[in-house]
C-alpha cells in the first residue's frame, strides 16, 4: 500500500502536464460561470448554463481521466525505463481529445447519475431526520440548497431558534456520514468505466463491490479525506495574503492531480491485477 502511495507521487511528479486540463477548465468555467451571471435572464437561461457546464465537465473527466489512464499504464509497462519520460509525458496531452471521443458520452451519463443518487440520498437523509430528530423548519429544496451553498447555509443558521440549531448539529452529523458513505462507494465508479465497462450502471455495481470486497479501500479513502480536509482549511488561513493563496492554489491543484493518479493506480495493481489473475486461472481451469 505504501508503495502505492510513493509511486502515485513518482507518476504525478514526472507527468506534470496532468496538472494542464484541470487548471485550464477551472479558468474556463470560472470564466464561463461569471459571463454568465451577467446575462442570465430567465429560468431558461439558468438551465442552458447549467447544461454548458455539465458537458464542459463531461469533456474534462473523459479527456483527463484517459490521460491518467494511459500515464499510470506507462509507468506500470516501463518501470525501470526512463529514456525520454519527458517527452513521452508531453505526449498525453495529445491523447485528450482521444479519451473524450471515446469516454465522453459515458461520463456524461456518470456525472447525471451521481447527481441523480446523490439527490435520491439526500432526499432520504432529510425524511430520516425529519422523523428521527425532528424539523429545522426548512423544506428539503432550501435543505439541498443549503448543502450546496455555504451562503444559503449562513441565512438557513441565522433564521434558527436555540432548539432547531441543537436539531441541526445532529441534521449535519447525519447528512455528513451518509454523504461519506457515499463517496466511498462511488469512488471508483468513474475508473471502471476506463477500464472494465462503458455501461454506467455496471461500472457502479462494479464500484460498490470493489468496496464491499476490499476493506483496503478505506484506508485510502481516509487518507484522501483528510488530506483534502488539511489542504482546505491551509487554504482558508491563506486567504489574508494574496500571494501565499496563490501558492496553496497551485499545491492543492497538483493534490488533486495526485489523488486521481493513486486511484487509477491503486486500482491498476490491487483490483484490475487481482481480476487478470482471476481469469488467467479461469482460463487455464
Amino acid at each position: 500500500m505504501l508503495r502505492i502511495f510513493k509511486d502515485s507521487f513518482k507518476i504525478t511528479s514526472d507527468n506534470l502536464i496532468l496538472s494542464t486540463p484541470p487548471l485550464l477548465f477551472t479558468a474556463l468555467i470560472l470564466f464561463y460561470t461569471v459571463l454568465a451571471e451577467r446575462n442570465v435572464k430567465n429560468i431558461f437561461s439558468e438551465y442552458f448554463v447549467l447544461l454548458v457546464i455539465l458537458l464542459m465537465f463531461s469533456v474534462l473527466i473523459s479527456g483527463w481521466g484517459y490521460m491518467i489512464k494511459l500515464a499510470v499504464k506507462k509507468q506500470e509497462d516501463n518501470k525501470n525505463n526512463n529514456k525520454n519520460k519527458d517527452a513521452e509525458s508531453f505526449k498525453l496531452i495529445n491523447e485528450f481529445s482521444t479519451g473524450v471521443g471515446e469516454y465522453f458520452i459515458p461520463c456524461l451519463f456518470y456525472l447525471i447519475g451521481t447527481f441523480v443518487i446523490f439527490i435520491v440520498v439526500i432526499a432520504g437523509v432529510y425524511m430520516f431526520c425529519l422523523k428521527f430528530i425532528g424539523s429545522l423548519g426548512i423544506d428539503f429544496i432550501t435543505y439541498l440548497k443549503g448543502i450546496m451553498s455555504f451562503s444559503v447555509l449562513k441565512d438557513i443558521i441565522a433564521e434558527m431558534n436555540k432548539e432547531q440549531f441543537i436539531r441541526f448539529s445532529n441534521w449535519t452529523l447525519v447528512t455528513g456520514i451518509f454523504s461519506m458513505l457515499f463517496a466511498l462507494f462511488t469512488m471508483f465508479w468513474p475508473i471502471e468505466i476506463f477500464y472494465k465497462t462503458k455501461n454506467v450502471l455496471k461500472a457502479l455495481y462494479y464500484s460498490i463491490i470493489n468496496v464491499l470486497t476490499k476493506p483496503q479501500i478505506i484506508i485510502l479513502f481516509l487518507f484522501i479525506i483528510a488530506s483534502n480536509t488539511i489542504f482546505s482549511m491551509i487554504n482558508i488561513l491563506a486567504l489574508k495574503n494574496i500571494f501565499i493563496l496563490f501558492i496553496f492554489t497551485l499545491i492543492y491543484f497538483y493534490f488533486i492531480v495526485y489523488v486521481f493518479v493513486l486511484l487509477f493506480l491503486y486500482y491498476e495493481r490491487k483490483i484490475k491485477s487481482n481480476s487478470d489473475s482471476i481469469s488467467d486461472s479461469n482460463g487455464k481451469e
